[in-house]
Order: C-alpha cells, then structure tokens, then sequence
C-alpha cells in the first residue's frame, strides 16, 4: 500500500492498482478520456476522484480524467 498526500496535507492510502492508474492518467499529460480506460480501471479511476487524487471532468458530453497534483509518499 501506497500514500499520495492530497491538497490540504491529506495522506490517502491507494492500492498498487489504484497507484498504476493514477500514474497512467498523470502521464497521459492531456486529459485522459474515459473510454481509454477498461471496466476495472474506470471503477479505480472512480474511487479515486471521490478520494481527491483524480479530477473529472465532462468536455462535449464525454468524461475525461485529470490528475490532480499530489505527492507520493511511500509509508511502511
């Protein structure tokens, strides 16, 4: 288990999944449209908008994600 620390100083945990994500919408550098994402990553990318570490956003009637800048720390 990894911590992103959030906006405010709020450490959230976040699973290896939820991690790899996360990094995928980060790289992306534009933002990443839902669609290029399959059912299971969509699911992560939705946990994550509700715990701060991605934002979404809806350009023309589609869903695009957008990370929201955090830092990584990495906790034992």
């Amino acid at each position: 288990m990894k911590f992103l620390e959030i906006t405010g100083g709020l450490m959230v945990p976040v699973s290896n999944d939820e991690l790899l994500v996360s990094e995928r919408v980060r790289g992306h550098g534009a933002p990443l449209p839902r669609k290029e994402l399959n059912e299971r990553e969509q699911e992560l990318a939705r946990q994550l908008v509700h715990r701060g570490v991605l934002d979404r956003a809806f350009i023309d009637g589609r869903t695009y994600y957008t990370y929201n800048e955090v830092e990584y720390v990495e906790r034992d």
